[in-house]
């Protein structure tokens, strides 16, 4: 760096080149060049040279290509010569100084001086051979070469006789082949098997030139084309002359046979045996089917077998002889078995034939000939049966009935004419004959009738032979005939229902003869009508079955008679009705009581009354001297001595006796449960006002108690008094506490007096009295 002048620029050394503005020692020289000292550029070794390393200096160090080889200008190694190619100068330098291989010859590596392989034997080698056995270059089948220098395909031999030449024979090591057993090899061959010895022959030894010396196949034995050796046994149903061909190709006359194999004449074969036939070529007989025969030998097809004859029969296959059918059966032409004679017909011959059957052997009128029949019936005396008639086995084979209406009652009848007409009572019915008419419960028939008329339904008859309908019986009540022809009823009319006389339902509906079971009654089964709910019960439903399931009548109200669907009315006034009940006045009220309308008891007179007498609708109050302090009273008592007892009066007490003057007393008492004045009874469930007024009786049914401006007297009675006349009191509502908290009296007593007769007129006129 820093230089300032040329002169300080250095030469480059040798083999190494100095581009324009190097700084360095310069690069060094690549091969197939040379860079002598001070060079700028690389300079090319000549064509035909290389060098092998780099850092050449001069020309010198260019070698030359070596033989095998050629060198184009600058290259850095040799290249070799291709396969098929040679090249024996130096110093060459194109692909075109590598001459091809030689004829005759193969080069068979690169960077050869000269050819390195002979041409092997059974090949050709054209000029530039690189192979010496090249597929494409072998001699062709049927030729061969045992020369190693042949150029052209054409200059291989024919393959010898007897001997066969495959692709590429020639030499040891592939010569030609010995031409094998059973096949014959001319000049030219290509393969061992190429010429077969012909159907028919044979050869055990290999290397035949001409077919002529193949041999004829043995006796007995068949050769197929190139054999060996016979190739097998002649097939069972044929024989095998000299030279056969196949094992079938002499088969056995028709109408013989051979189940041997190896057969070598025609003789060898034997005629067919009887109930057989034996076509072409037939190793085993074939028995004639079933229904033919065949008596003679040598049948040759099927149709030699004979249909077996009619009155014979043919079971079996191969028959030979066939058999009779025997008396009694017949048979047809070609009948593998006989059949029983037929019905109309007989067969008394053992080899009956049908047509002898349907046209001479006919069963005659007033006969009857059963099938398989084997005598003629007039010697059997088989009669035509009671009940029918026979016309005769060409017209019908069957028993005929005697027509609808008759009847037939001798055997051996020939015509419906002979039949008698069925009587009155009875029926005759061709489907069912009989030797005497028919009768038959729960039916009618008219004279001459066929088809008996049943009873109808809703009735029956257990008597047979009746005439017409009239005479059947209506099912009684109770029951049901539910269908025709019945010679019972069908059974009892069910529970809730009743079933009158010609009944045809266990549960009739239609009311003429029966139905559901109404209301007020009960049904029990077998019903004929409904049965009344019994008196004191009643029922306003249908379909009942026993008398429990009829109502009691209720309490207070009665049942009049029987079968009632409500109640009869109410009980009368001074009776009770307590349930069940069938008159109104079931149970009179007794003294000291009364009862009202509807009652379910008696009511026992009240304090303050009683009742002397039964069946009492009121109580009579209590007259004056007399006290009625007890309920249900009948005769009250006489007012004790030393007291007073007005009218109506109910206590008897010192203390009333000061109030006398006042002329009023009101009383409080319980009335439920019959509570004692002395208050030994249980709290009340409600209370009772009773005003008692000299020839009146008041009673209140509320709980109230006068308030204002009355003084009260804590004792064993209430006393309250008014003031004076113009100061009436009014009602006012208890407060929600009991009398004794709030008039200060024991419980269930209390008095209420009151100045003057004529202040309590006045005070009944006033609301707060109608609301005491």
């Amino acid at each position: 760096m820093g230089q300032t002048s040329r002169a300080a620029c250095k030469r480059c050394r040798e083999g190494r080149f100095c581009p324009a503005g190097s700084s360095g020692p310069g690069l060094p020289c690549a091969r197939g060049r040379y860079c002598p000292a001070g060079t700028l550029e690389e300079v090319i070794c000549p064509r035909g040279t290389f060098t092998p390393h780099q850092g050449a200096i001069s020309v010198k160090d260019c070698l030359k290509c070596p033989a095998g080889f050629y060198c184009p200008k600058g290259r850095s190694d040799p290249v070799p010569c291709p396969p098929g190619s040679f090249n024996p100068l130096e110093g060459q330098d194109e692909l075109a100084d590598c001459r091809e291989c030689y004829a005759g010859k193969a080069c068979t590596q690169v960077a050869l001086k000269a050819p390195d392989v002979v041409c092997m034997q059974g090949f050709v080698c054209p000029p530039g051979s690189s192979q010496p056995n090249a597929p494409t270059n072998a001699c062709p089948p049927g030729t061969l070469s045992n020369r190693s220098d042949l150029t052209d395909r054409s200059q291989c031999q024919q393959c010898p006789a007897r001997y066969a030449c495959l692709r590429g024979t020639g030499g040891i090591h592939r010569p030609p082949l010995f031409c094998f057993a059973g096949h014959y090899c001319p000049s030219g061959t290509m393969f061992p098997t190429q010429h077969k010895c012909p159907v028919g022959t044979w050869s055990v030894h290999g290397g035949l030139e001409a077919e002529s010396e193949c041999l004829p196949c043995p006796q007995g034995w068949y050769c197929l084309a190139g054999s060996s050796s016979p190739s097998g046994r002649c097939s069972s149903g044929h024989y095998c002359p000299d030279g056969t061909a196949y094992g079938t190709q002499f088969p056995c006359p028709a109408g013989t046979y051979s189940i041997h194999i190896g057969n070598r004449y025609r003789e060898d074969c034997l005629i067919c045996p009887e109930g057989s036939f034996c076509q072409k070529g037939t190793s085993k007989p074939s028995p004639c089917p079933l229904s033919t025969f065949r008596h003679l030998k040598g049948g040759r097809r099927q149709e030699d077998c004979s249909a077996c004859p009619a009155g014979y029969f043919c079971p079996h296959s191969a028959t030979v002889n066939p058999r009779v059918c025997g008396a009694g059966s017949y048979s047809d032409e070609g009948s593998v078995e006989c059949s029983p004679c037929l019905q109309g017909h007989y067969c008394s011959d053992e080899t009956t034939s049908e047509e002898a059957m349907l046209s001479i052997m006919v069963c005659p009128p007033g006969f009857l000939c059963s099938q398989g029949l084997a005598r003629d019936p007039q010697r059997s005396a088989t009669l035509c049966p009671r009940g029918f008639f026979c016309p005769g086995g060409g017209i019908d084979p069957n028993p005929i009935p005697c027509t609808n209406g008759t009847y037939g009652e001798f055997p051996g009848l020939q015509d419906a004419s002979e039949c008698d007409q069925c009587p009155e009572g009875k029926y005759c019915y061709s489907q069912e004959p009989q030797e005497q008419p028919i009768t038959r419960p729960g039916f009618h028939c008219p004279e001459g009738t066929y088809a008996p008329e049943p009873c109808p339904e809703g009735t029956y008859s257990s008597r047979p032979a009746l005439s017409n309908g009239s005479e059947c019986s209506s099912c009684g009540g109770g029951q049901y005939c539910s269908s025709v022809g019945l010679s019972e009823p069908s059974g009892n009319c069910k529970e809730r229902f009743y079933c009158r006389e010609g009944a045809k339902s266990a549960t009739p509906a239609d009311g003429p003869t029966g139905g559901l079971c109404p209301a007020g009654s009960y049904c029990p089964p077998a019903s004929s009508s409904p049965l009344p709910c019994p008196p004191g019960t009643f029922s306003n439903n249908t379909g009942l079955s026993r008398p429990e399931e009829c109502v009691s009548c209720p309490p207070g109200f009665y049942c009049l008679g029987s079968n009632n669907t409500s109640p009869s009315g109410q009980c009368f006034p001074g009776f009770y009705c307590t349930g069940g009940s069938a008159s109104p006045v079931q149970s009179e009220a007794e003294e000291g009581y009364y009862t009202l309308e509807r009652a379910a008891r008696q009511q026992p007179c009240p304090l303050g009354t009683y009742q002397p007498r039964r069946g009492a609708q009121s109580c009579v109050e209590c007259q004056g001297g007399r006290l009625c302090n007890q309920a249900a009273l009948s005769h009250p008592p006489l007012c004790p001595t030393g007291h007073f007892c007005p009218r109506g009066i109910l206590l008897l007490n010192p203390v009333l006796q000061a109030l006398t003057l006042t002329g009023l007393v009101v009383m409080l008492c319980t009335t439920v449960g019959r509570a004692r004045l002395d208050g030994s009874a249980a709290e009340p469930d409600f209370l009772s006002l009773r005003v008692s007024v000299p020839g009146t009786l008041l009673h209140l049914w509320s709980l109230h108690c006068l308030s204002s401006g009355f003084g009260v007297w804590r004792s064993l009675f209430c006393r309250l008094h008014l003031p004076t006349r113009d100061s009436l009191p009014t009602a006012a509502p208890l407060p929600s506490r009991n009398l004794e908290q709030h008039c200060g009296c024991p419980k269930h007593v209390f008095l209420l007096a009151l100045p003057s007769r004529t202040l309590l007129q006045q005070y009944r006129t006033q609301q707060a009295l109608r609301t005491l």
